[in-house]
């Protein structure tokens, strides 16, 4: 069945983009750990990566309990993931919010507000189902596209974005995901080579849902715009996730 109360966020990405690139990032691992280090319970780590290297790559890396923070030449982002129902999304949804709040405030210690120029955030929502994949691929097909099959229905993906009334961008993805897991003996050899993936049990299938919340409206009508926080991304997207989602992807109540 498809059910609006089997939903949970396997995680959630808050990601702040410099006005400007920071090629001497890496030498900056003091001034991070100053700023993140308590907030993350650990050291941070250089990823050694050339200066003239992608920008976006990473140069300092903090990992946490269930939690990761990257630092590259042109964003910072906070990740956030999520054990399968772990938490009740309400919780959750605190969560995230409570940890979200806290980044940015060390942000501000590590770079000057007004360096600040664009922020995201992205959330993943799983929505389990025991119905299986081949309904499950027909469901979102009957729910946005309107195309004449071209044969039998393998596989479907969707993607939308949309402005909203309040000047942000609204980026929505749904498709189908399968979540395998196997237990493995750590003691013993294992040749990744030859793991049969299809042999690994399903634990669970469903929909996934990728929310994308920005800012970037704002940042294209004014080149001088700074970042305002993270509030109105949070109430934008867990209005979203509690409002609009359940409606959206046809899910009905218990």
């Amino acid at each position: 069945m498809l059910l609006r109360d089997n939903k949970y966020i396997s995680q959630a990405i808050y990601a702040v983009r410099f006005r400007e690139r920071d090629d001497g990032v890496r030498l900056k691992q003091a001034e991070a750990e100053k700023a993140f280090s308590s907030f993350m319970g650990g050291q941070s780590n250089q990823t050694n990566v050339p200066d003239n290297f992608d920008p976006n790559a990473p140069r300092i890396v903090f990992q946490g309990n269930h939690k990761g923070l990257l630092i590259s030449q042109l964003s910072c982002q906070f990740d956030q993931n999520f054990e399968p129902k772990a938490l009740p999304l309400d919780r959750q949804v605190e969560t995230i919010e409570k940890n979200v709040r806290a980044f940015h405030a060390r942000l501000l210690a590590f770079k000057e507000e007004r360096t600040l120029s664009e922020s995201a955030l992205i959330l993943s929502v799983n929505i389990p189902s025991d119905i299986g994949l081949q309904k499950l691929h027909t469901h979102l097909a009957d729910r946005f596209l309107k195309s004449t099959p071209l044969g039998e229905l393998a596989s479907v993906s969707f993607k939308v974005g949309y402005k909203t009334d309040d000047n942000l961008f609204l980026n929505l993805e749904a498709n189908v995901y399968e979540l395998r897991r196997a237990e493995l003996d750590q003691s013993a050899r294992v040749n990744a080579a030859v793991i049969d993936i299809a042999s690994i049990p399903v634990v669970e299938e469903g929909f996934g849902i990728k929310i994308d919340i920005n800012d970037r409206p704002k940042k294209m009508a004014d080149l001088n715009y700074v970042v305002e926080g993270p509030d109105r991304l949070l109430a934008t997207a867990f209005g979203f996730v509690k409002d609009k989602l359940d409606e959206v992807m046809g899910l009905s109540a218990n």
